[in-house]
Order: structure tokens, then sequence, then C-alpha cells
């Protein structure tokens, strides 16, 4: 069964959670995620940055972009 964990590297070492159970023995893949990605400010800000994003469009070009976006979804669906 595979687990999913989170650690973090202190002094080039993997600290986890002491509560955490690790087997003796596992196969393991370790992906480091960079600091400044983890931060919920980041993700924030870049929801801040579409907000409010189609706001100078006319509604007949919001409704022609929301068409287009419909009609890519049923072709996407379209069974062959």
């Amino acid at each position: 069964m595979i687990q999913s964990f989170e650690a973090v590297i202190k002094n080039g070492k993997i600290v986890w959670d002491a509560s955490i159970k690790l087997p003796k023995e596992a196969k393991v893949k370790v992906t480091i995620v960079p600091e400044k990605e983890t931060k919920k400010s980041k993700r924030v800000l870049a929801a801040r940055q579409l907000n409010g994003a189609l706001a100078h469009l006319s509604r007949e070009e919001k409704d022609k972009m929301y068409q287009e976006l419909k009609d890519l979804r049923n072709e996407w669906e379209r069974v062959f």
C-alpha cells in the first residue's frame, strides 16, 4: 500500500513527525518542494491576479468566450 507523509529537511537530514510509524524497510520516492511554493500567500496572490481578469470584456465578448469553452467541453466529451 502506498502511503504519503510530510517531512522537512534540517541540516541535510529528513525529519519526520515522531508519531508516524514507518516500516523497517521500504522503497521511497522523495519530492523536494521549494519553500516559496508551499506558502498559502502565494496561492492567494495568484487567485487575486485572476480576480476581475475579464472585467474589461463586453457582455457579448464574455458570452462568446463562454460559448467557445462550452463547445470545447462538448467536443472533449464526445464519443468517437
